[in-house]
């Protein structure tokens, strides 16, 4: 994503002068820090390196405090990987803009992510993930309890859809009318061909008339992936800090291994072992393991929903993102590992998630 091009610098060093009053503040914007457009930037000031983040639009008050709140509990239960939230003078740890727009500093974690992680490097991250919801389940606003993942609602709503209006039946390229829209149209046959190929459509019908079975439930990140974690330099074999709690939620821990070990590896069958051998890390800070099969359901999964995101925000709903190149690029990705999705939806699909009506595959 490429920085903010009408930054009211002025304006933001107010907001940051809230948490360090009477500073000099030099704003540094960061680039590449997702889609969801919400402004990231590096504050240098006397008293050293912060972030300054929004949260994503018409956040209401209560939601920034939930959020907060897990981060101040994690912080204070001893998760060095989690920097917790500043607080004013007044002891507010959020402010708005005149926008209405909420905003929170943060201190700055030194660290860098890796695209290609070793072994050792899985195994760290999963068992720092681990550690962390194993803390999360104290946090006295979101106690577990047993019910239907969210995660798993949505993809069998998801399948349903797509099976009732699929890709086919979107905007023809001719139609598009945008170049980030004509672009992602111009692959949309590939991705159906894809389907078709794969036996997509069997898998879908199979998801579409599942029923969710109730699973364990906490505070958990839902947006945890490869950007947002890092690796202690030099070496990086040591977690040293993970990013961005914004999207945080009650699910089931499932799916942040998922998220987390999707955006590394592809789960295709012939990396399986791979998960295998990741989640083991986790199984020791953990009072109720996640099932390999579900986790490698909801990563593989979330390939075809989210490349299916992707087609019907662009093509047919028209929306805009910043940094159309690193959109293609996530399109790309998507439609590389699509085939290898759905084979392992298919082998995955009887998993602790989910009760199958009928499964033919």
């Amino acid at each position: 994503m490429a920085a903010p091009s009408n930054v009211d610098h002025a304006g933001l060093a107010a907001i940051c002068r809230r948490w360090l009053p009477g500073e000099a503040i030099h704003l540094q914007p960061v680039a590449g820090s997702g889609f969801s457009g919400s402004p990231v930037f590096i504050v240098e000031s006397r008293r050293g390196r912060h972030i300054l983040k929004a949260f994503p639009p018409q956040t209401s008050w209560p939601r920034a405090r939930w959020v907060h709140g897990l981060m101040h509990h994690l912080a204070t239960a001893g998760i060095e990987t989690v920097a917790p939230p500043l607080a004013t003078a007044s002891g507010e740890t959020l402010a708005s803009d005149d926008d209405g727009r909420l905003w929170e500093l943060l201190p700055f974690l030194a660290g860098s992510p890796v695209a290609d992680p070793a072994d050792e490097q899985l195994a760290a991250a999963v068992a720092a993930l681990a550690r962390l919801h194993a803390t999360a389940a104290r946090y006295p606003a979101c106690l577990p309890d047993r019910g239907p993942s969210a995660g798993i609602v949505r993809r069998i709503a998801q399948a349903r859809r797509m099976l009732e209006e699929p890709w086919s039946r979107l905007p023809s390229l001719q139609a598009a009318e945008t170049s980030l829209a004509c672009e992602v149209a111009c692959r949309i046959p590939a991705a159906a061909a894809a389907v078709e190929a794969a036996g997509g459509r069997r898998v879908l019908a199979a998801l579409a008339t599942a029923t969710p079975r109730p699973l364990p439930r906490q505070a958990v990140l839902r947006d945890i992936w490869s950007d947002h974690v890092l690796f202690a330099l030099p070496g990086k074999t040591r977690v040293a800090g993970v990013l961005d709690f914004h999207a945080a939620d009650r699910d089931t821990p499932a799916t942040d291994f998922a998220r987390l070990l999707g955006s590394w590896l592809p789960p295709a069958m012939e990396t399986a072992a791979r998960w295998r051998t990741a989640l083991a890390a986790a199984d020791e800070n953990l009072s109720e393991p996640s099932s390999l099969a579900q986790v490698r359901f909801l990563a593989a999964s979330g390939v075809v929903f989210g490349l299916d995101n992707w087609f019907r925000w662009i093509v047919g709903e028209g929306r805009q993102f910043p940094g159309p190149t690193a959109v293609l690029a996530r399109v790309d990705r998507l439609l590389r590992l699509l085939p290898g999705a759905f084979e392992a939806m298919a082998e995955t699909l009887e998993n602790p998630g989910l009760t199958l009506k009928n499964c033919s595959l």
